[in-house]
């Protein structure tokens, strides 16, 4: 049962029904389930409405969106590794048939050059049956918990490639509701590499779409956020950039098909993707990831998982939490306010500024999504009530390439007087405390503890000299200048190489193909060269490169260039007919020369005349056949004689002689019909 967004109120149980009422068309209905599909139907009311950076019904699209796991095995290609030897094409069964923990799923390609492999396979899938795999989440409703009483709904998502920095087959994600004894929606938690990221319900910033959270995912990664951005950092302090955005937006289908904990796939205990191994370039690859119910404590025990979080922010945020009983106020340099007014009513000035107490730990907290100390806000800490108060504040800075965590204790508070902090220096922040209310400091108060984690806020430069130095029928070979990690300085982490048919631009970036990657990058300043293969042969390619730093950030797109992939291309014309000897003539032996000229922009290799046939039949070819040519250049010809024999009466005939050849990618050719422009 789904209400389509509506509000719901009053969910009980019953007897063997649940009931419930919501107000969908407008109405003030009440609705009911038999008990025994209890699970389905809160499964669906509560299902996360997924955002995507990408357009997911583009057909070019080189990322992945959560589908069934069947498509996992069903690509061409696709194994099961175990002890005993490989299960090649294999069935969901399979895995249920093999589920040792040492046994993995492996997927055609190699981890370490997905640029063409993984997504070409994937897509190639979906277009061979576009209905087949749909955008899916498995769906697990974990019953009341004896103690708290309450019930769980987890959505795992199963993606066929993770394409973040670190490279593997397979990714697991999942999305949890939290729901109190009353059936009512209490928190939810997004999994961001593993960890989780929790908000209530009705917390300011979890964006909800009726009932159904609102998911935006991660491009590459699949870790999950509560808004879209560019710059977001990973939950766990990596320092990884990740991006999300707001292309198109999913509702997945639910499969609840997979209950059962030692039943069907949910039990193969092996990994979902090949396991690590030495690769060549040493790009970051990792091993596949363990399903669902290996996935540890976000499976075993889901409230201890999401209760560990303690978000309230991306460490591109500035963050300030503060304990019960205090009061938090922001302003910026223009005096912009965050916080309550004198009535009690919230004031949110700054842009992308967020204001909440939280529930489970009585917090207060503002975040500025995006902020940096360079930006002049100023906090002032006031106490409701006489007592200390401890605050915590993360304050980014782009200026040291930091993030500094700061953490106060205790600050002597009483009813009326104020503690200010200046995050324009961040390095150094002291709370300065006003007792009196005089509006000069009496103290410093400095942190008890703190942490600085390093972040880098500078992508590489665009490269700008993007050049071709040389194009064959299936290749474009790329020069550049390296660009450095920062700007012009340093080493960048990788290369991203895009080409199509149409102008690179940061429009279709995501959707032009991806080449080979580049060897790892030089130091910036270095001479850098790339062959781009693959290509098809006479085509005009527009081809793009930009650089990542470690910390993921990606630079500007360079300038785009042109390439036009070479291709022989063959024609014929006659010179003359003769009899080229006495004796010829006597025998009726006619001998034609031609021209066979090389009119296309590729070297025909291997050259030969396979055949000539004639007409009227009675017309034969005297040349012993093959004739071996060897090659022609573009813009060069070659004289050819084929001698023929032709019965008395005979006045005029017609030939269709077949050429072949090869390119310089090893493709073959035929040229079956020289043209004669003299009607013989």
């Amino acid at each position: 049962v789904s209400s389509g967004g509506a509000a719901t109120f009053n969910p009980a149980i019953s007897g063997d029904r649940i009931v419930w009422g919501d107000e969908r068309n407008g109405n003030r209905d009440i609705y009911q389930n038999r008990l025994g599909d209890t699970a389905w139907a809160l499964a669906e009311h509560y299902k996360p409405l997924l955002h995507f950076d990408h357009d997911i019904y583009d057909g070019r699209r080189t990322d992945f969106e959560p589908r069934t796991v069947e498509l996992m095995v069903d690509v061409p290609g696709a194994r099961i590794v175990t002890a005993a030897g490989a299960v090649e094409g294999p069935s969901i069964g399979d895995l249920a048939g093999h589920p040792q923990a040492g046994n993995y799923l492996d997927l055609p390609g190699s981890p370490a050059n997905p640029f063409n492999d993984f997504s070409d396979e994937y897509l190639a899938k979906l277009a061979e049956a576009p209905n087949g795999y749909p955008v899916t989440a498995y769906a697990r409703v974990v019953p009341a918990d004896s103690d708290t009483g309450r019930t769980v709904i987890q959505y795992w998502l199963c993606y066929y490639f993770n394409d973040w920095y670190n490279n593997h087959e397979g990714d697991w994600e999942m999305v949890q509701v939290t729901l109190d004894d009353g059936l009512n929606p209490e928190s939810v938690a997004y999994s961001q590499h593993g960890d989780a990221a929790s908000k209530g319900w009705d917390e300011p910033g979890l964006m909800k779409y009726g009932d159904h959270p609102r998911v935006f995912v991660a491009q590459g990664s699949h870790a999950n956020y509560f808004r879209a951005g560019r710059g977001l950092r990973a939950a766990n302090a990596w320092g990884r950039v990740d991006r999300t955005g707001d292309a198109t937006s999913h509702f997945p289908d639910l499969q609840m098909d997979w209950a059962g904990e030692a039943e069907g796939w949910v039990g193969f205990a092996g990994l979902w993707g090949e396991d690590s191994k030495w690769w060549w370039p040493p790009y970051t690859v990792n091993k596949g990831p363990r399903g669902p119910a290996f996935q540890g404590w976000s499976w075993g025990d889901p409230l201890a998982w999401a209760g560990a979080s303690r978000w309230n922010g991306d460490l591109g945020d500035v963050v300030f939490s503060a304990s019960p009983g205090a009061e938090l106020h922001l302003y910026d340099a223009a005096g912009n306010h965050v916080g309550l007014d004198g009535s009690g009513a919230l004031e949110l000035q700054i842009t992308d500024a967020e204001y909440f107490r939280r529930e489970a730990d009585g917090t207060v907290n503002i975040v500025v999504h995006g902020a940096d100390a360079g930006d002049g806000l100023r906090l002032e800490v006031r106490a409701a009530d006489s007592g200390p108060v401890d605050l915590n504040v993360q304050v980014p800075s782009e200026r040291d390439g930091a993030v500094f965590i700061r953490e106060f204790r205790a600050i002597p508070l009483d009813e009326g007087s104020t503690a200010s902090l200046d995050t324009a220096v961040a390095g150094v922040m002291v709370l300065m405390v006003d007792t009196d209310a005089d509006g000069l400091p009496d103290a410093e108060v400095a942190p008890e503890s703190g942490d600085e984690l390093t972040a880098d806020y500078t992508p590489p430069a665009a490269i700008g000299d993007l050049t071709v130095t040389a194009v064959s029928s299936g290749s474009v070979t790329l020069n550049w200048t390296a660009p450095g990690d920062d700007g012009d300085s340093g080493k960048a982490e990788r290369y991203e190489v895009r080409y199509g048919q149409e102008p690179i631009t940061a429009d279709n970036w995501d959707y032009s193909r991806r080449a080979d990657p580049a060897a790892a990058p030089r130091q910036a300043g270095s001479p850098e060269q790339l062959q781009v293969t693959g290509l098809e042969p006479g085509t005009t390619y527009y081809l793009a490169v930009r650089a990542r730093d470690e910390a993921w950030q990606p630079a500007a797109i360079s300038n785009t260039v042109a390439a036009a992939t070479t291709m022989p291309e063959l024609s014929w014309s006659r010179e003359r007919s003769y009899w080229a000897t006495m004796a010829d003539y006597q025998s009726r032996r006619l001998t034609v020369d031609y021209w066979l000229a090389s009119t296309g922009s590729g070297t025909a290799l291997g050259l030969e005349v396979l055949a000539s046939d004639c007409a009227p039949g009675l017309v034969s070819l005297a040349t012993a056949m093959p004739v071996s040519v060897g090659e022609l250049g573009p813009g060069t010809r070659r004289l050819l004689s084929l001698a023929y024999d032709v019965p008395v009466g005979i006045r005029n005939f017609r030939t269709r002689t077949f050429v072949f050849c090869k390119d310089d990618s090893g493709r073959e050719y035929w040229f079956p019909e020289p043209p004669d422009t003299n009607g013989r």
